[in-house]
Order: C-alpha cells, then structure tokens, then sequence
C-alpha cells in the first residue's frame, strides 16, 4: 500500500493536487510504521492522531466531503487504541506510546493516567 500512495503522490498524472494533499499524511505514517528493523508499535497511536488531524482543510464540495469521511473512518477504526473512554479500549498501542520517550509527551493526562493504571493492576496481578 505505501509504494501504491508514494506513486500517487509524486505523479500529478494520476490524481489532482488536492487528492495528494489530503492523502500525504496516511502516506507519511505508513512509511513510517512499515519498518521492519525497529518497533513500531509505540508509533501506531500519534500516527493515527497525526493523520486525523493535519489532513488539510478542503471546506466544502468533493474534497471537503471526502475528508470528512476518511476522518469519520479512521475515528471509528481506531478510537479503541487511543480513547480510554471507548467501550473496546484495548491498551497495548497506548501503554507502548506510554513507554517511548519520544512520543509520550503528546499523550493526554488521562491517557497517562489509564497507562498507570493498566501497568499497576498488571503488576499486581
């Protein structure tokens, strides 16, 4: 898939500008989460958060329509390893995100409060 979009995004032939734009983030983070000689697990939850929200502002029309949607998708697929409030909150993506230094810092304080909580009654068990 990442080799699919890598193409899109550098040939204008094949997709207009604002179809680049709005697919570059989900590019960005597959490229990143593909590899192969390092974990990857602790990128999953700032990936997905970055992806949501820095895909550009299209307004209204076709690209604003399709943004929307893509936005709507990615919340209702992955909620459940980011929102400690979801129903089918499952933890590893979260408490991974919890143990790199380089990504905790973009954690909430209830996210990090749940990773406390998970570890401790882990650890108690």
């Amino acid at each position: 898939m990442g080799k699919t979009i890598s193409t899109l995004l550098k040939n204008s032939n094949f997709a207009p500008k604002w179809l680049r734009d709005l697919l570059r983030p989900f590019a960005e983070a597959v490229r990143e989460l593909e590899g192969d000689n390092y974990s990857t697990l602790s990128k999953v939850v700032p990936a997905v958060i970055d992806s949501i929200e820095h895909s550009p502002d299209n307004g209204s029309g076709i690209v604003g329509i399709t943004k929307t949607e893509i936005n709507h998708e990615m919340e209702r697929r992955f909620t459940r390893i980011y929102d400690t409030s979801n129903s089918d909150f499952a933890p590893v993506h979260l408490v991974a995100t919890f143990f790199d230094p380089e990504y905790v810092i973009g954690l909430t304080k209830r996210q990090k409060s749940s990773c406390i909580d998970i570890i401790t009654q882990r650890a108690i068990q």
